[in-house]
Formats: structure tokens, sequence, C-alpha cells
């Protein structure tokens, strides 16, 4: 929910701070090496949710993997017992904050059902400094230097490529959302059947909207955590209200729609949701940034998973129901030389 130096301002389970390794020392390889590895299994995680979205509603995977979060966050940081004392005030800028978060991870994991976990993480995995650097350079909101320049260039010529030069090879049927979806889902996509949008293409605006709507809320969140003491209490406290305020959505879709697949075979894969992509991305990455610089730290972030997601989407087989593929296969979204290009955009921007 934060980024970079002030997204980690507590560290884990309250030790003290540890100051970051000179890039020139041997020493940083071990931070770097488990980065780029957890940063894999993130990916991994994220191509779990995507199948199972292709049986479960939006809401309440989104309610189960905040819920299964807050299971993990709240004896770890224990953030009503130790820290600061919450005030009404207190809870009332942090339940604001949180129901923006659950905006935004609505937008996100929709997005992720409409174009698929490739193009997602394609779009959602920018540091802010870049995104902010980009639109700088249109706006002449401050000086940049040839690189950062550069950078902006190729991060709007990729934005570009998804949105006009992505041809999706999914085929179109009515409702391919299926039945299982919720109302949102079907109001969406017959909003992009009337304007004539492919369903790919519009995941990609909601994404790039999400993506915005989330550095305005990491933005909110730096100020607010320092009135909590740290991001790691926000982050937990915001994730528990976020499950709250989510569950009577996801108990009504619960019990008035269908779920596909059988629980049993949710739980392993949720499980792993869970753990790779909310819990364990976090803490890598709160380690790491206490320990290399924030620009190493992005780029390297971003690289990686880009570069993982690419290769998960050329040898994916939909692990999480191998048995049930046939049944639960709506409109894949495939590769394209359109996202190809995005991806090479994308990856050459972020090394300037």
């Amino acid at each position: 929910l934060f980024s970079m130096e002030d997204k980690y301002s507590d560290n884990l389970l309250h030790s003290r701070h540890i100051s970051r390794i000179d890039p020139s020392s041997g020493r940083v390889a071990p931070y770097v090496i488990t980065l780029v590895i957890v940063k894999c299994l993130s990916c991994f995680g994220l191509f779990l949710a995507y199948d199972l979205l292709r049986g479960v509603p939006v809401v309440l995977l989104l309610f189960l993997s905040t819920l299964g979060s807050s299971l993990v966050l709240l004896p770890l940081q224990r953030p009503f017992s130790s820290g600061k004392r919450l005030t009404l005030n207190l809870w009332f800028k942090i339940l604001r904050y949180s129901f923006l978060a659950a905006i935004v991870s609505l937008m996100w994991m929709t997005g992720l059902s409409l174009c698929g976990p490739l193009r997602t993480v394609l779009l959602f995995q920018h540091s802010d400094m870049a995104v902010l650097a980009a639109v700088g350079v249109f706006t002449q909101a401050a000086p940049l230097g040839p690189s950062r320049f550069r950078g902006a260039v190729l991060f709007f010529l990729g934005l570009t490529t998804l949105l006009f030069f992505d041809n999706d090879a999914a085929t179109v049927i009515e409702h391919p959302e299926g039945k299982h979806s919720s109302e949102i889902a079907h109001l969406i996509y017959w909003a992009l059947s009337w304007l004539g949008v492919p369903d790919h293409k519009g995941g990609i605006i909601l994404l790039c909207c999400g993506f915005c709507l989330s550095i305005a809320q990491r933005s909110w969140g730096r100020k607010l955590a320092v009135s909590l003491g740290g991001g790691k209490r926000l982050n937990t406290l915001s994730t528990f209200a976020s499950c709250i305020m989510l569950s009577p959505w996801a108990v009504f879709q619960f019990a008035s729609e269908d779920v596909v697949v059988l629980w049993t075979d949710l739980l392993l894969p949720l499980v792993a949701v869970v753990l790779l992509t909310f819990v364990l991305d976090y803490y890598v990455e709160s380690i790491c940034s206490n320990r290399l610089d924030g620009t190493t730290l992005s780029r390297l972030s971003s690289v990686t998973s880009f570069t993982a997601a690419l290769v998960l989407s050329l040898m994916w087989n939909h692990p999480a129901f191998p048995a049930k593929s046939v049944v639960l296969s709506t409109a894949e979204h495939a590769l394209s030389p359109g996202v190809i290009v995005a991806y090479i955009l994308f990856v050459l921007g972020n090394m300037c």
C-alpha cells in the first residue's frame, strides 16, 4: 500500500532500523537474489488468482484474500496492543483510507479478470516515481534529465501500444465473464460491448485508472502512517478494515451466486495467493527497502515482475484447476505482438 522508503518506515516485529548496504559491496547480492525469487513467486500467485477468478466472483475472492492476509498480519504486527493509542479520529482516518484501498483493490482484481495477469503486471508494477516522472515530462511539472525523459517517453509508448496495438486473440462471446460473476462485472461487460471496446482494452483502462488512484492513496497513506507509527501498522489495520467492509457484499454473493468449483479445490490455491502475493512479497520488499537503494529496488522489482509474468504466460496451464480447465475455460487473453513490444518498452523505460 506504500512506496519504497515511506512504505516500510517501521520494521517487522518492531526491530531496529537497519542501514542500507553500499551497492559496490558484495553483501547486496543475497537481498537482490531474494527479491528476484519472491517477485517471481508473487507473479505465480497472481496467475493463480486469475485462475480462481474463473470460478469465484471478484468480490468474494478479494474478501477471502483480505481475510487470509488479516489472519497472518494481525498476529505478526499486533496493531491493537502496540504502538500509539488509536483515537476515534485516527480510526475515522483509517476507515476512510481503507475504503479507498478497497476500491483500488476491486479495480485491480476486476482488471485482472478482464485483461489477464500479464497485462495486469505490466500496468500495475511500476513505481510511483517512474509514473510521476512520466507525467511530469508532459505537464512540465519539474525539470527532468535526459535519462528520465527517455524513460517517460518509453513508458507512454508502452501504454499506447497496449491500448491501440494489442490485438487480443480471445474469442468474444456474450457475457464471457460467466454467470458466477457479480452484477458489476455484467455491467462492465455490457458497457464495453455497447462502446465496442474489447474486454482486455477495457481492463487496461480500468487498471490505468486504478493505478493512478493507488498513487494518490499511497501519498495519503504516507501522511497517515506517521500518525500511526509506521506503514506496516497502517497496512495491517487497513487490510483488516477492508475485509470487514467487503464482508456484507461477499456474503451476499456467496448466498446468491454459484461458485462453480469445490471449496476444497480452492483452499490450496487461495493460501498460495495470500502468502505469495499479499504477505511474502510485502515483507521481503520491506527488508530489501532497508538494504537497497530506492531506485535499484524499484527497477529490479518492476523488471523482474514483467519478465516473470511474460515467462509464466508462455507456459501457464492453469494448475489451480487441472481437471476442470475445459469446463472453466472462457476467453483466453493470449500473447500478441503488441504486448511483447509493450513489455520491451516498459523494461527499457525502467532501466533508464
